[in-house]
């Protein structure tokens, strides 16, 4: 079907040979006289304009003009007196046209023809003009009477657009006669381009040695047969470039659209070797620097003769280098004679060229230069098919979304809507339509003016459509069009025009009218219309056969409405929009309520219309946390739609503030796309209008879950009521939990929770009352670990609280400083998230703890001699009085118990009135007495046992100790020393104890030892867990070599009575004397170095040679009793002792007569009182002074021979 070509012709290309020419019009004008010599002969398919009535003339064998006759039948086609007359010739090819004809002017007369190129719309797109010359002469004037011989208007190649062309034809009547023409054709005489295209040609020529000359005409003659193939223009056609090689490349042509002209000139040759991937590599170079155009066909030919060596594998890189740098590419290789041969012949260089070429390349493979302008090869034929296939254009559909199909064009635009149209080599969509009218020539034109549809109303559409004749035969086309009115972007067969509209072939700018039912549910707002003209009625497929696609907004007048989301117990109509505050992973619904207008006053009835709801989270860019479609089906009766499902929004995460994201389809002139859309697939392709509710609310966990954890092990969580003992200054972890209704971490509780502290609670009485801020940082509900430590001792609570949260709601969206958990979503819960708080029957309570010390400090303590004496290993035995103030004589215990914590820092709440306990003092000794061994210092006690020699009472030892200024009593070594928890204060127990035996003044006591060990300090009952045990704090000072020995002790007289002395003076010293009477081995054990034996050893008594009378005790007042005592002096003092002796006393007598004088100790310390703690002295004359007797040693007395008075004597 020969009528077929020109529709198909970007598929199917045919070469025309230079010989062809076209005829588009060939008119001979005849005319036959009247016998008024005048006849109306032109053609009535000319168009006339402004005729005078001398429009014809005829002129026969009896007509005469001017003196002179013509031949007869001969006509003449008169243009009159300075008019016009035009015809118009549809263009169906492209090309290069003539316009031929034969005209003559008469004397007086002129005239001329003119050829023009019009567009679709009558615009003038080209112009050529040509004026009468020949001089007509009649035969009488010695002319022939005939009209010129053929003359030619060259009219040029038609201008892209080109429709038809328009001649005509201007005269003016001479004095005799007219200006006059005939036999006018109009044809092509040029070659028809193969194409129309817009392309880049690279050819690249091998110039090389090898090339003889030729060779190198032929190949010339190949390149010049393609180069008229083609129509060029820089906007619109072909651009081409000739690129001689040989070693290295030659620019010979830039690339230009004057090619064709300029390849006449090309006559040189470089010579020398054949690199063919060097050539390709320098047009990659120029594509890739953009040297050509980036919407244009990006085309290659490669002519070589290159041998096997020099086809290489860096020709495959540099091939695809060119590629990488284009959209629309193809490189068409012509092998020759050697290179035929390594084509055929070697299947690695055959693998090299075919790789250079791609799949849409071409390779030509021929032995000889001569074969490829040998038109029976059509080697040239293919070459330029090559070419047009690379830069075939097409006309797309436009819109984003949408099936973009295709419709072929072809040079010569035979079928179209509107004025003309373009071709692509892609489809320029978009969301509007626009893309094809911003690129290329605007051919979007078949709507001239935005169309509004009425839904329910029938719509006509007048469109212009022309289908250019072309041959023989009949190749009729449809007019079709389609309305998306549901907005799917789908063209259904539903929302096609009614009818089928046949467009013939011939018509040119016929008026055609599509007609739809619009319908009652039609989608308002902007819909999209397709038109198409062609062969098939398809919205979607690509067609081989010429025609054109439009893309079009239409506008359709639909539905409105407005929607909010409420609480299911909102109040109709009343603005109750309040959304309350939600726990997190407990159900809530809602209503999807719709109003008439933004009063959002009076509820709508709507019905066929889908809304997508999501709950989205403010916080966190609209991230959606739930989402729904609702699909309100036909005949609904209400404006509000109730969602209630126990699971649809149980597990939604936490968040500050959330609202939900209403969205519906609903186009840009406010109208929704009713029908049911509720899947991904179906909602997300169409336009939506998306509001948010009235209100928006948080979402929170439903209360802190604190866990207080030791190591790995949890010792306490807030459910648990019982408070938590703790050690002070030692390091918990705090793991805190913000949970949901479930029990479980809440997500997306993200935050910092400021107000959390580690709270005293204690009362005004401690010493100091700070509280621990804690600072939690939540990631998805799970609390960081935070280190729980007191520094000091007391009552605490752990409290976390966070009010900021829900501050979106503060105004009537929760309880004001609550921690309540609603019943349901439709009731108010509070707004504080708190770690006291109930959640499905399960109470938390902020955790009481109470920190107790972790130890005792008792190294303050020391153990010494109260007195300060000079020696430290002895004491005597003395009676300990509550009321005296002076108690010198003891072993003093003294020091300082510190309450610490576990970083040995004081905890000074440990203080009355404070949560402190009582604290227990226990001393640690050993010891021995006559009655043996005792003390508790291992895993038993032994009570001292101590007893007076003479009357066996027993004895103990005293304490008397002052605790923070109090004194108190109490008997024996191993009785504890209980701290009442009343009596410390600031965590500081001031002591001091003094030890002592009891003793009586005239029963003396064996010596007693003790050895101090330790000063132990506990409290039992501020036992406190740490390092996952429960411990009580402890103190303990370890005395090294702290022994002491208790002596009953004494002062006294050498002799109660002394003997009489004649001299008036007698020595009467004084002794210090301890008392051990028990066997050798124990007195010596314990007198040590301390006791002297003496003339009273054997009655127990002992020197006490390191008694100090200066600490340990001394004679306070002595008293004389005589008949003249002022007679009776003492000489010396009778407290310095040496050795446990004072040997320089004396008593005098300074009287004549004789008399016994008693000096009585009346005053001692009272640790050295015993009874007869006097002496007496005999004083006589000296004339009384003869003695005799016999010593107990049964020695006699001699008394010494010289005469001498003697004041005694010693036996």
């Amino acid at each position: 079907m020969k009528n077929l070509f020109w529709r198909v012709s970007l598929l199917f290309f045919t070469f025309f040979s230079s010989s062809l020419s076209a005829s588009l019009l060939d008119e001979k004008f005849n005319c036959t006289c009247n016998t008024s010599g005048y006849e109306y002969c032109a053609s009535d398919s000319w168009t006339k304009q402004n005729l005078n009535s001398a429009f014809a003339y005829c002129q026969n064998s009896t007509h005469t003009a001017g003196g002179g006759s013509v031949n007869s039948g001969d006509g003449f086609y008169i243009l009159g007196n300075g008019t016009t007359t035009y015809k118009d010739i549809a263009i169906a090819k492209l090309g290069n046209y003539t316009l031929s004809y034969n005209e003559a002017v008469h004397t007086g007369a002129s005239g001329k023809v003119t050829l023009e190129y019009l567009n679709s719309s009558n615009q003038v797109l080209k112009t050529s003009t040509a004026n009468f010359s020949y001089p007509f002469k009649y035969v009488s004037e010695g002319g022939d009477g005939k009209l010129s011989s053929t003359k030619s208007l060259d009219g040029g190649t038609t201008p892209t657009g080109t429709t038809k062309a328009r001649i005509k034809l201007y005269g003016t009547k001479g004095s005799v006669g007219f200006a006059k023409v005939d036999n006018i054709k109009l044809e092509i005489k040029e070659d028809i381009p193969t194409c129309d295209v817009k392309a880049d040609i690279w050819y690249a020529n091998d110039e090389s040695g090898s090339i003889d000359a030729t060779e190198f005409s032929q190949s010339k003659t190949f390149l010049n047969e393609i180069a008229k193939r083609f129509r060029y223009s820089a906007v619109d056609g072909v651009q081409s470039s000739l690129i001689g090689w040989a070693y290295n490349p030659k620019m010979r042509i830039n690339l230009t659209s004057d090619y064709k002209n300029q390849l006449l000139s090309y006559t040189q040759k470089l010579g020398g070797g054949t690199r063919p991937h060097i050539v390709t590599d320098y047009v990659a170079t120029l594509i890739k620097n953009k040297t050509g155009r980036a919407d244009a066909g990006q085309v290659m030919v490669l002519l070589t003769d290159a041998n096997s060596n020099q086809i290489l594998e860096s020709w495959v890189d540099a091939a695809n280098r060119f590629r990488a740098n284009t959209t629309n590419s193809k490189i068409v290789v012509v092998l020759i004679a050697e290179a035929a041969t390594a084509y055929r012949n070697e299947p690695a260089k055959k693998s090299i060229v075919d790789r250079v070429i791609g799949e849409n390349g071409l390779v030509i493979v021929t032995d000889s230069y001569a074969n490829i302008v040998d038109p029976a090869n059509n080697y040239i034929k293919n070459v330029s098919n090559a070419i047009c296939e690379a830069s075939k254009q097409k006309d797309f559909g436009d819109v984003l979304g949408y099936s973009n199909p295709s419709q072929a064009v072809s040079s010569y635009k035979n079928v179209f809507i509107g004025n003309t149209v373009d071709g692509e080599i892609e489809s320029y969509s978009s969301a509007n339509a626009s893309g094809d009218d911003t690129n290329g020539t605007d051919d979007e034109d078949g709507v001239a003016s935005a169309q509004t549809l009425v839904a329910g109303q029938a719509y006509a559409l007048n469109l212009k459509v022309t289908n250019k004749e072309q041959s023989s035969g009949d190749f009729p086309v449809i007019m079709s069009g389609w309305i998306d009115f549901n907005g799917d972007k789908q063209f259904q067969s539903n929302e096609k025009n009614i009818g089928t509209i046949v467009v013939n072939e011939g018509v040119l700018n016929e008026t055609r009218t599509l007609t739809w039912n619009v319908p009652e549910n039609a989608q308002g707002g902007n819909a999209m219309m397709r038109l198409r003209l062609g062969a098939e009625a398809n919205p979607d497929e690509n067609s081989l056969y010429e025609g054109e696609v439009e893309d079009h907004l239409v506008g359709i007048n639909g539905t409105q409405s407005l929607f909010n989301i409420e609480r299911t117990n909102s109040v109709k109509n009343a603005k109750d929009y309040n959304l309350y505050t939600q726990i997190a992973g407990r159900d809530f619904d809602y209503s999807l309520v719709s109003y008439a207008d933004e009063s959002f006053s009076v509820e709508k009835v709507i019905s066929d219309t889908t809304v997508k709801v999501e709950l989205v989270d403010f916080g966190a860019n609209e991230a959606v946390l739930y989402s729904r479609y609702i699909y309100i089906p036909t005949g609904n009766k209400t404006g509000r739609i109730n969602v209630i499902n126990a699971e649809d929004l149980k597990n939604i995460r936490a968040t500050k503030e959330a609202k939900f994201r209403i969205s519906y389809p609903k186009n840009a002139q406010g109208y929704i796309i009713n029908g049911d859309f509720s899947t991904d697939a179906k909602f997300n392709i169409l336009s939506k209008e998306i509001s948010y509710s009235k209100d928006s609310f948080a979402i929170r966990p439903a209360g802190f879950v604190v866990d207080i954890v030791d190591g790995t092990t949890k010792l306490k969580d807030n459910i648990s009521v019982d408070a938590l003992r703790l050690t002070s200054g030692y390091k918990y972890n705090l793991n805190a939990k913000a949970i949901n209704s479930a029990g479980v971490a809440t997500a997306n509780y993200n935050t910092t929770v400021t107000d959390s502290s580690l709270a005293f609670n204690d009362s005004a009485s401690c010493s100091v009352k700070d509280s621990y801020p804690l600072n939690i940082d939540f990631t998805s509900g799970n609390g960081t670990p935070k280190e729980l430590k007191s520094a000091n001792s007391g009552k605490y609570k752990i409290k976390l609280k966070d009010k900021a949260w829900t501050q979106v709601d503060s105004s009537g969206g929760c309880i004001a400083n609550s921690s309540l958990i609603s019943a349901d979503g439709n009731t108010l819960s509070g707004c504080d998230i708190s770690s006291d708080f109930s959640n499905n029957n399960v109470t938390y309570k902020n955790n009481d703890i109470t920190f107790y010390p972790a130890k005792f400090d008792v190294s303050d303590f020391n153990a010494i001699n109260e007195n300060g004496s000079t020696h430290s290993d002895f004491l005597y035995m003395n009676n300990l009085n509550p009321t005296d103030a002076d108690d010198k004589m003891a072993l003093a215990v003294f020091g300082k118990v510190i309450a610490k914590n576990y970083e040995d820092e004081p905890t000074t709440n440990f203080t009355a009135g404070c949560s402190n306990e009582d604290v227990t003092i226990k001393l640690k000794y050993n010891g021995q007495s006559d009655a043996g061994a005792f003390g508790n210092d291992g895993a038993t006690t032994t009570a001292e046992v101590i007893k007076s020699i003479k009357n066996s009472t027993p004895l103990f030892f005293t304490n008397k100790y002052t605790l923070n200024g109090k004194v108190s009593m109490q008997n024996g070594l191993s009785t504890d020393i209980v701290a009442k928890a009343e009596d410390i204060k600031d965590g500081e127990i001031e002591l001091k104890m003094l030890y002592n035996i009891a003793r009586i003044d005239n029963d003396e006591i064996n010596p007693v030892k003790v050895a101090l060990k330790s000063l132990d300090v506990s409290s039992p009952t501020s036992s406190s867990t740490s390092a996952n045990q429960l411990k009580s704090p402890i103190g303990s000072k370890i005395f090294d070599n702290v022994e002491k020995t208790f002596y009953y002790a004494r002062i006294f007289p050498d002799r109660n009575i002394y003997p009489i002395t004649y001299d008036g003076s007698e020595d009467t010293p004084l002794y210090a004397e301890i008392f051990c009477l028990k066997d050798t081995a124990f007195c010596s054990k314990m007198m040590g170095t301390n006791g002297l034996n003496g003339a009273r050893t054997q009655l127990g008594w002992y020197g006490s040679i390191h008694h100090d009378n200066s600490v340990d005790g001394k004679v306070l007042e002595i008293k004389k009793t005589a008949l003249n005592s002022d007679m009776v002096s003492i000489v010396g003092s009778f407290n310095e002792f040496v050795n446990g002796k004072i040997q320089s006393l004396t008593t005098n007598y300074s009287g004549k007569d004789t008399m016994n004088s008693k000096v009585d100790i009346t005053k001692i310390d009272a640790w050295l009182k015993v009874e007869d703690q006097y002496w007496i002295n005999q004083f006589r004359q000296p004339a009384t002074r003869n003695f005799s007797g016999v010593g107990k040693t049964g020695k006699i007395v001699k008394p010494a021979p010289s005469g001498v008075n003697l004041r005694k004597i010693d036996w």
